[in-house]
């Protein structure tokens, strides 16, 4: 009878568990609602308090939560958010004077978050996504949730989650079988890929530089074609000198020059006329010559666009080999190392962004999408622009301790798995730059044709040579003007006194001498 007994509780004990979690309907609830302050357990006590409390395990009084600053996952909430002076302050003020606390955008109020625990203040998409499902999931009052362990890079993130000194840390990228690095692991989206930014400016000089080495590459079509030019006006001279001698003189240095005249025009189809050749056998090689002429022309201008075409190609087909700059410890830093390419990891996008617009030591910036949109429209720049996108998805999520979560961490897990239309609502209200101006922060096909264009008339080079062309033009057809002017004067003058020359002055007529 006892033994049966026990097998009955032994049975039971998991079915109450079970549907202590189950009472949450997780397509009743939504990360949306503006969360209260005063709001009471979202997992309600069996009707068995004694069961209940012997086998559903307490979450902690409150939770200290180590971060990595990572816009727009999670950053400070300063505003201007990125200036170096608040980041000071913040980092030396006291413990009691930065409290939790979000924007009003967020759905949860700012006396909801500001109690007496210590902590920095954030904000951001897990901010406020773990706030929520922490209400959601436990009975810890957001007055007790503090972001006090702040990180500067992920190895001292994973110190705070091997000496156990936070009970959540985000963020962390888990493996598949739901661990990090062993530890509880709550996934809470994905990102979708990563994006290649590049500066409009500093793409356009490459290419132009790509497009003079190409005209460079071609000359050895140029030098055939003045070989064969300077063969042709020898073999002319030779054969047509005897009996042609007006056109093609017996001189060797004259009739050559003559003969090499004849093969450029008659190889560029022109035909002066000026020189033609008379012998039959002269005659029967200046067809050939034009044909072979054709030939040439066509072939050299096939070479020359081709080599302008292919290395004028503006999308990149993969980054094998391109300077890339990434941020350490980021999805980013893998697909780049997956891509082949050349990878220098920095610590901050600003420094990315000072090194491929100021500095140029890199070919462009590949970061994950959320934050590529974040920062480009921090730093309102024209000159970036997206060029290729990777879809390469990476679970983002926080660790957390197992045995202080270990029921909640199903309902977070569940939570988060059910209310992704929720979560991807908040992603897009912090991410929604990058989805409104899209067309704006890509190199478009007009672009395109204008990075293509040799003469573009949006290059300041191109308006500088066009404005000393023509500020030349008219000064020389002004002194042109002037010159005829001063010409014609000159030659009045001289022709005047020329005139005046042949004409003899009158004979003086002769004195009458008065005698007295």
């Amino acid at each position: 009878m006892w033994i049966k007994t026990r097998l009955v509780v032994f049975l039971l004990v998991p079915s109450i568990a079970f549907s202590a979690e189950s009472q949450i309907d997780f397509l009743d609830v939504s990360f949306l609602e503006k969360i209260q302050t005063n709001s009471t357990p979202s997992i309600p006590p069996h009707p068995d308090e004694t069961i209940s409390r012997n086998f559903r395990p307490k979450p902690p009084a409150s939770v200290v939560i180590s971060w990595m600053e990572k816009p727009p996952y999670v950053m400070f909430d300063e505003e201007p958010l990125e200036t170096s002076e608040n980041r000071t302050r913040l980092a030396s003020s006291k413990p009691g004077e930065a409290m939790n606390e979000t924007n009003n955008n967020s759905g949860i109020s700012q006396e909801s978050v500001q109690g007496s625990s210590p902590g920095f203040r954030v904000k951001g998409i897990f901010q406020e996504i773990v706030y929520k499902g922490l209400q959601i999931c436990t009975d810890i009052p957001l007055t007790e949730v503090n972001f006090a362990e702040k990180a500067d890079n992920l190895r001292q993130l994973d110190e705070t989650i091997v000496k156990k000194e936070a009970d959540l840390a985000l963020l962390v990228q888990g493996s598949e079988d739901g661990s990090y690095g062993g530890h509880t692991y709550v996934e809470v989206l994905k990102s979708p890929g990563v994006v290649f930014i590049v500066d409009k400016q500093q793409t356009l000089k490459h290419l132009r530089k790509r497009v003079l080495q190409a005209m460079k590459d071609t000359w050895p079509v140029i030098i055939l074609t003045l070989l064969l030019a300077g063969f042709a006006g020898i073999l002319i001279w030779g054969l047509d000198k005897s009996k042609n001698s007006d056109h093609f003189p017996p001189s060797f240095t004259r009739g050559v020059m003559e003969g090499i005249w004849w093969s450029f025009v008659s190889m560029t189809t022109v035909g002066y006329g000026d020189r033609t050749p008379k012998s039959a056998p002269a005659r029967l090689f200046g067809i050939l010559w034009i044909i072979t002429g054709l030939i040439l022309c066509s072939f050299f201008t096939a070479t020359f666009t081709s080599a302008l075409t292919s290395s004028s190609m503006l999308h990149r087909k993969s980054l094998l080999g391109v300077k890339v700059a990434v941020l350490e410890d980021s999805h980013a830093y893998d697909e780049a190392l997956k891509q082949a390419a050349n990878v220098k990891d920095y610590p901050n996008f600003h420094e990315m962004y000072y090194a491929l617009v100021v500095k140029e030591e890199v070919e462009g910036i590949l970061a994950d999408i959320y934050t590529a949109s974040y920062y480009m429209d921090k730093v309102e720049d024209s000159r970036l622009a997206v060029t290729m996108f990777f879809s390469s998805q990476r679970s983002i999520g926080f660790a957390l301790k197992k045995e202080e979560f270990e029921k909640q961490t199903n309902c977070l897990r569940n939570l988060f798995k059910y209310r992704q239309r929720d979560i991807k609502k908040i992603i897009f209200r912090h991410t929604q730059a990058l989805h409104t101006e899209t067309r704006s922060r890509q190199i478009s096909d007009k672009d395109a044709d204008r990075l293509l264009t040799l003469l573009d008339g949006n290059s300041p080079g191109v308006w500088i040579a066009l404005s000393a062309m023509l500020a030349t033009f008219i000064m020389l057809l002004t002194a042109g003007f002037v010159y005829e002017t001063c010409a014609a004067k000159c030659r009045k003058k001289r022709l005047t006194s020329n005139v005046m020359g042949f004409i003899k002055p009158p004979p003086r007529p002769l004195e009458t001498l008065t005698v007295t």
